[in-house]
Parts: structure tokens; sequence; C-alpha cells
């Protein structure tokens, strides 16, 4: 007999579902805008292909013409968090499927050669104003009050000075409860009313943020309220963000509270993804498949980077969840993790990149293969990569029978770069990262200088290599006489 409260669920998973169905096909959208402090400048936006490993992928590019004007396009199937980093900003806004959206960009501001610089900046984040004046697809263009980024922005608003109070009040003193919930009811007042599902859910998952923080609610309590026997939402960045919070450190908080399980060999020394799974399905925190699988995947990721865990068994259990999963996004975020996390290994490709050097040529990795490289990212005000210049030319004249040696030259500008190359007799190839500045992310370079041994065959050899000063030359021969190369 199916009670009351049990059609009630079932009525709103059908309504989920469906939800999710009618934005599984996909639309154009147009981002238009008027920005004339980027003429002639190409504007690129991003989304998270997902949000464990936040994988950036390009949503749509285009110029902007001499007036200022720009108009990109795109198709997308669902509801996505759209983002473009400029100068000091990063500019975010959310795009439903088949909407023309006019957006308005800050003045341009550049980064100083310092933040450039500096793996570790962070721009200012802005949720950009976004008005829809169109559709592509013959939808209804929403009234500004429900329009999704304004609704969005307006509850931000209202809820981060009361996430940002009662978190911080959690750790000082001891939070009412009661106050939270008069906290809650008034952030969520002013939406009555609406009926916007990505809306709804956003809303709901911030809350919960409260909760688990300011609250201190337990993880297991939040588990059960918020995600056992609940719809994954996993574009909904609030969905995903809590999700995240929750299920971090999962492993290695199961083990300490079971420590008989055997869930440490399962992982590590017998890599057996049936068995690990085995344990989690009679965890009566979870009791959702799907949950487990995105739950395994997620604790698989942070778990390569922990000491605890093998990394050779991490990615062969990735292998064998990808085998086993029938959720074809779930296939997808493997292979996205699988692809950043191999990336800069030994014995793999070694990332591409197409760079101008001094004579505007464009010089690629292709253009070298077949010799070995040693790959090198420096700026010329480090006192560093300066010194070690001298070091790199006397090595090249040794050597330039053997090695090829690129420096890529994370400058403030195109300019700096054939200044330092006029005023010094540098008998290697420069290049200037800034016309694809994402190779600073695609080689993971935290601090310069940073250095890279690649082999013949495109694959790297040494990652990192050593620095001309902590005994490269040494390891180069070693590496050269293993090879049969002299």
């Amino acid at each position: 007999m199916i009670t009351g409260k049990k059609y009630t669920y079932i009525f709103h998973l059908v309504l989920l579902i469906l939800a999710g169905i009618s934005e599984t096909f996909a639309a154009e959208i147009v981002i238009q805008g008027n920005a004339p402090s980027y003429a002639g400048e190409k504007l690129t936006f991003y989304t998270y292909s997902n949000m464990i490993s936040f994988r950036e992928t390009v949503v749509a590019s285009c110029m902007v013409n001499d007036s200022g004007n720009f108009e990109c396009r795109a198709d997308i199937e669902e509801i996505r968090l759209i983002f473009t980093s400029l100068g000091i900003y990063k500019c975010l806004f959310y795009a439903e499927p088949g909407f023309i959206y006019q957006i308005r960009l800050p003045s341009k501001i550049e980064k100083t050669v310092a933040e450039a610089a500096n793996p570790y900046f962070e721009e200012v984040t802005i949720h950009l104003v976004v008005k829809p004046t169109g559709s592509t697809n013959g939808d209804k263009i929403p009234p500004l009050t429900q329009e999704l980024n304004f609704l969005i922005r307006t509850f931000n608003d209202s809820f981060h000075p009361f996430y940002y109070k009662y978190v911080i009040n959690a750790y000082l003193n001891a939070v009412d409860r009661q106050e939270i919930d008069r906290a809650i009811a008034d952030i969520k007042a002013p939406f009555e009313g609406i009926n916007n599902n990505y809306f709804l859910t956003y809303l709901e998952y911030r809350i919960g943020l409260l909760v688990h923080f300011g609250a201190q609610q337990s993880s297991q309590k939040i588990i059960n309220d918020y995600f056992k026997n609940h719809h994954i939402f996993h574009y909904n960045p609030a969905y995903m963000e809590l999700f995240n919070e929750v299920f971090a450190g999962y492993f290695d908080l199961y083990i300490s509270e079971n420590p008989k399980s055997g869930l440490a060999s399962r992982i590590n020394r017998e890599a057996n993804l049936e068995k690990v799974l085995e344990l989690f399905r009679k965890d009566k925190n979870l009791e959702n498949d799907t949950l487990i699988e995105l739950m395994v995947i997620k604790n698989l990721y942070d778990g390569y980077f922990n000491q605890n865990y093998s990394k050779p068994s991490i990615i062969i259990l990735l292998d064998s969840l990808k085998s086993m999963s029938k959720i074809a996004y779930h296939k997808l975020i493997i292979d996205e993790i699988k692809a950043e996390i191999t990336k800069l290994m030994v014995g793999t490709p070694a990332p591409s990149f197409e760079l101008y050097d001094r004579d505007s040529n464009l010089i690629s990795l292709d253009n070298f293969s077949g010799q070995y490289v040693y790959l090198s990212f420096c700026n010329s005000f480090s006192y560093y990569c300066i010194m070690e210049f001298e070091l790199l030319n006397d090595l090249i004249s040794r050597h330039q029978n053997h090695l090829a040696i690129i420096t890529i030259l994370v400058d403030d500008s195109f300019r700096a770069m054939r200044d330092l190359l006029r005023a010094n007799k540098y008998n290697w190839t420069f290049v200037h990262y800034s016309n694809q500045p994402d190779v600073i992310d695609n080689y993971d370079i935290q601090a310069y200088p940073a250095y890279y041994l690649i082999g013949p065959d495109g694959k790297l050899i040494a990652s990192p290599a050593p620095s001309p000063s902590e005994g490269f030359e040494s390891y180069l021969i070693k590496v050269l006489r293993a090879r049969g190369e002299i």
C-alpha cells in the first residue's frame, strides 16, 4: 500500500524526472553585449563540465569588434553556470537553453605583472547583470522577477550576510538553532510563489549549507535530509557544493568508524571495486546506488592526492568503475578525472601548445618531434630565472646535438620578451605564453622557474625535471646513456 507520504515522494520524483527529460534537448543560446574596453579582443566563455574535478570547458568564443559589440553562440542541453576571466575579474551568469542574453561586462582592468605571474591570485568574482532579450526556440521570456539570474543574485544578497554571521559564530560561540530557523524563514520569504525548479533547488541546498555549518548539523543528518533518496543535480552549484562538503573524506571517515571493515585494504592492496561498493551498499546513510557511485568517484579523485591511498590502485578502481557504471555522465567525469591526474605523469604525452616567438612565428611542441626537449617556464623579473638562463646557455652549447631548449616566458607583455632577448645572447627558443595562457594550468605551474624533460616521442621523461643548478646535465647524460644515445 502506498501511503500519502510515499505517494507525495513518488509524485515529486516523477516531476523531477520529467523536468530532467525536458532539459535534455540542446538549444542555442546567444550572448550579446557592448564592451568598448575589450575592442579587438577575443571573449571566451566556459562552464564546468563536472563539479568534482571542476574541469573547465569552452562553451563559446567570439571577437569584440571595433565598436565594442560582440555576439557568441553555443548549444547547451541544460541550465549551466557560464563564466569568463577578464583581467582581474571572473564574470559569471546562468544560461538557460534557448535564450538570447544581453550581458554587461565590467570595464577592463588588467592584472599587474605580479598578479599575472602569481598562480594563487584570486580574481574578483562578479555575477553579471544579464537580460534575456529573446528566444532561439520560441520559449516565452520570463519577467525580470522570475528570471534565473535575478533570482539567484537577489537570494545571494540576502543569504550571504546570514551565512557569514552564523558560520563565524558557530566557531566562536554556541548558535541558537531557533535563531537560525528564523533567519532561514526570513531568507525564504521573498521567494514564496517562485516556481523555477533550478532556483528552488539552488535555494534548498544553499540553506543546507547554512544548516550544516551554521547550526553544526552532522554530515550524517545532512546526507539523510538532502541526499539520501533525493534526485542528483550534477549541474547545480549549490547542490554540488554541499555534496562536496559532506562527502569530503568519506573514505577516511568510514575507515575510522569501521576499522575492521577492511576498506583501506580493499582500495590499496586489492584495488577491488566490487568489494568497495559492497561496504557502501550496506551503509544506511546512503542506500542509493547512484549517490554511492558519485560519492565513490569523488573520494577516488580526492584519494589520489591523499598519501593514505595508492595512486596506481586509485587509477585501477576508476577504470573498473567506468566499465561498471551505467550512467553516461559518471563515465564522463571519470574520463576527465583520469585525464587530469595522469596528464603530467612520466610516460604520458606532454601537453601541446602553440605560442609565438620573438619574430611572431607560431612555435608548436610538434616542431621538435624527434628531439629531446628541456621545457622551462620563467619570467624576466625573477632573479632565479635570470641566474638559470646563464646555465642554460652553457647547457645548450654542450648538448645542442641531443637537446632542444624551449623557455615559455610568462611576462606582462610580448615586448618584454623582445627586450630581454635583444639585451642578451640566449641561444635557444623563447616563446610568450599570452596567446595560450592555459598552458600554465596545463603544466600545473605553481612557481618559477619550472622544468620538464620531454622525449623524442613527445612523452614526459621527467615531470618535473631538475633545474640546471640542481644537476639536470648529469640527469640528462644518464637518460641518454640508458637509451643508447651516447
